[in-house]
């Protein structure tokens, strides 16, 4: 995976598991910052940790899900688990009871489905006037300041949203104080973008001018939309 990639990813997990954006350098000190001003009663922890098969798991759920709908009219439909959240929602007695009572389909449980960048399908969940679909996500990436696979989504957390929510990339071009040699602007393909990144190529050459070098480079930021538009549970600390 490009490095580029996981720090859009990394932006992304942060504004979903804190409303905000923290990016650190490799000793561990913040260089940039935003607090994007999502409420603290979006980010609930479980005061039954869903780790015991008798926590109110499917209440939590509801509970939040009538919190972002009250707060941004936003009806949720999708929860996405940390690698352990999984099992601890298949686990619980009321989820399985509900699992036995098919007709209703309170809870449908399939085979995982896997799909591309770590993500995998499990089925769907009711919780009073919400129907989530259930997926997990286990993907890592290397931390910055300790080397350590990381989870980009904690594995104890779930993170509740609509599909239909606005995550945003904003781009921009790196500050060029001195600017690029006009001599060489004839060989700039100019500024490349797609789906997956956009970018600003730069030129220069060395000082006996026998090569030119190209950099690409860019600033990201990942911008939620509708602010209070989503939520994220701690489910066990």
């Amino acid at each position: 995976r490009a490095a580029g990639l996981d720090a859009m990813e990394r932006m992304a997990s942060d504004v979903m598991q804190t409303g905000s954006v923290s990016s650190i350098d490799r000793d561990g000190n913040e260089v940039f910052g935003i607090d994007f001003g999502v409420k603290a009663s979006h980010f609930p922890t479980a005061a039954v940790p869903w780790d015991n098969t008798t926590a109110d798991i499917v209440g939590d759920l509801k509970t939040l899900g009538e919190q972002i709908k009250q707060d941004s009219g936003i009806h949720s439909d999708m929860l996405v688990c940390g690698c352990n959240v999984i099992d601890y929602i298949l686990n619980n007695d009321v989820v399985k009871e509900r699992l036995n009572f098919r007709h209703a389909e309170l809870v449908r449980a399939q085979m995982p489905d896997g799909m591309d960048r770590g993500a995998t399908f499990h089925g769907v969940i009711s919780a009073g006037a919400y129907r989530f679909e259930l997926w997990s996500y286990n993907q890592t990436f290397d931390h910055e300041a300790t080397g350590v696979k990381t989870y980009f989504l904690d594995a104890d957390k779930c993170v509740m949203m609509s599909n239909k929510i606005r995550l945003d990339r904003l781009t921009s071009a790196p500050a060029r104080p001195f600017g690029m040699d006009p001599t060489l602007a004839a060989f700039n393909p100019g500024r490349m973008a797609s789906s997956e990144f956009d970018v600003t190529p730069f030129l220069w050459t060395n000082p006996r001018r026998t090569a030119i070098h190209l950099e690409l480079a860019t600033r990201a930021l990942m911008v939620p939309v509708q602010i209070d538009g989503w939520g994220c549970i701690t489910t066990k600390l």
